[in-house]
């Protein structure tokens, strides 16, 4: 178990491995370069920067005095729940350490969350994941969150999202409806039937599901 000293460490060590990407992808988007394949993990950096250091608040935020919250606070959040998120999987990742398994499932927490937050409208057009997408990009990442080999654990997903606020329910539910062809939702934000899922695929089959479960009432 780190140390509170290790752990604030490590984390001005991510804070500022994180800027330095973020600025990276934000120079070659002004140079109209083509983000590629290879780099994948530099757009997850940047885009977790974007994430904890995002300014967009609702006007309810303001009402209730949300904080602002440092890369720390996120980070500790997703160390707290490290190892209940490394059970959940058959491969323990035994040859990775606590802090390895832990950064990997932040990074791509927060990759996926802002994501979620750009595609429902509850990020800022200045966030260097939008500025890396192309159409092609935007499709090909929706369709490669759906993976079941890309999965987040879902207290990881949570444990980012009690210290800002996305909406991935609607997110979930907009999938659904555009696999049926359909507009997209006008859903609230509750969760579905108070339904907690193990990942986001896991949230998008509740959501195609609780439709049909609450019009043929067992019983």
């Amino acid at each position: 178990m780190a140390s509170a000293d290790q752990t604030t460490a490590e984390c001005r060590e991510l804070a500022a491995m994180m800027k330095a990407s973020n600025e990276k992808v934000r120079a070659e988007a002004q140079l109209g370069k083509p983000l590629i394949q290879k780099s994948m993990e530099v757009v997850k950096k940047a885009a977790a920067h974007d994430f904890c250091n995002s300014t967009r608040h609702s006007v309810e935020d303001f009402y209730r005095k949300v904080p602002r919250h440092s890369v720390e606070d996120f980070y500790r959040k997703v160390r707290a729940v490290a190892g209940e998120a490394r059970s959940g999987y058959a491969d323990l990742f035994e040859y990775m350490s606590e802090k390895e398994f832990a950064d990997i499932v932040f990074f791509d927490g927060c990759y996926l969350l802002e994501f979620v937050a750009l595609m429902t409208g509850n990020c800022m057009p200045s966030s260097s994941i939008f500025m890396s997408f192309s159409t092609f990009r935007g499709t090909q990442i929706g369709k490669d969150i759906l993976l079941l080999e890309n999965q987040i654990p879902w207290v990881v997903l949570e444990a980012l999202m009690s210290l800002r606020r996305v909406r991935i329910h609607w997110f979930a539910r907009a999938i659904v409806s555009s696999l049926e062809m359909e507009s997209p939702p006008q859903f609230d934000e509750g969760a579905v039937s108070g339904y907690k899922p193990c990942h986001l695929l896991d949230l998008v089959r509740e959501s195609y599901l609780a439709p049909a479960l609450s019009q043929n009432p067992v019983g």
